[in-house]
């Protein structure tokens, strides 16, 4: 019987691989965002390459990124909603095809960076076909209960993922909850994550949380700068990146 390992935030799930040993893994990663901040994907030679990343230190916006670079997942399927995917992840993965990708691809030239492999795809829920052999399957809530969702919508976006599934059974699984990205619906959390369990034969494993806060939210400007002026900065920051990238400038 398989396990399904539950935590409150995403970055929990690299304690548990390192504490696994694992290694090529092969992820499908269900998620309103891409949990790759600070990676450069380039998809045609389909290598990853870790760039200048504000926030380095592992929280649950760049668990994937170091779980790629330290070589414990060779393979990432990221399957997001509409909203959703880097359209609407501020903080995403950058592609070689990125307009503010240029300046890392020639730091990269002239660093003599080599990167590593990773087979990266990315793709819409509508167009996903379902779990493939040896994949293993990652979700966080905000999946079917972002706060970018209205809240009654959760249900049929659950049914969607049902009627996606295919006849593969994953070894592993993992679902979070992300309370800051999704709706405050933890009754309807927990009635899913027993229904994949039971779905899937799996146990459920819950995760004690790492000690600690996570580095990436303080420090910085903020502590000079007064709580609501920051606030406005950053909005104004958000809307005028999420501007561009309608229009097609990432």
């Amino acid at each position: 019987m398989g396990v399904l390992y539950t935590m409150e935030r995403h970055h929990e799930l690299l304690h548990l691989w390192r504490r696994q040993e694992a290694a090529a893994l092969r992820v499908v990663h269900l998620d309103f965002h891409c949990d790759m901040r600070g990676m450069l994907v380039d998809r045609k030679e389909q290598r990853a390459y870790r760039i200048r990343d504000r926030f380095p230190v592992l929280d649950q916006g760049n668990f994937l990124a170091h779980a790629v670079m330290e070589s414990r997942v060779a393979a990432v399927l990221w399957v997001h909603d509409d909203p959703g995917g880097r359209r609407d992840d501020i903080g995403t993965v950058k592609f070689e095809s990125d307009l503010s990708a240029l300046p890392h691809r020639v730091g990269r030239v002239l660093r003599r960076q080599n990167g590593i492999p990773l087979d990266y795809d990315v793709t819409r829920s509508a167009e996903w076909e379902g779990l493939r052999e040896g994949e293993r399957l990652d979700i966080d809530w905000d999946y079917f209960a972002s706060l970018e969702y209205p809240i009654d919508s959760i249900p049929a976006r659950i049914e969607r993922f049902w009627q996606s599934q295919s006849e593969v059974i994953p070894e592993e699984a993992s679902i979070c909850y992300s309370p800051e990205y999704s709706h405050p619906t933890r009754e309807l959390f927990a009635e899913f994550v027993t229904d994949l369990a039971s779905r899937f034969g799996l146990t459920i494993v819950e995760l004690e949380p790492p000690t600690g806060q996570l580095d990436s939210t303080q420090g910085g400007i903020r502590n000079y700068v007064p709580a609501r002026l920051h606030e406005l900065a950053r909005s104004a920051y958000r809307r005028s990146l999420k501007a561009l990238k309608y229009r097609g400038i990432y």
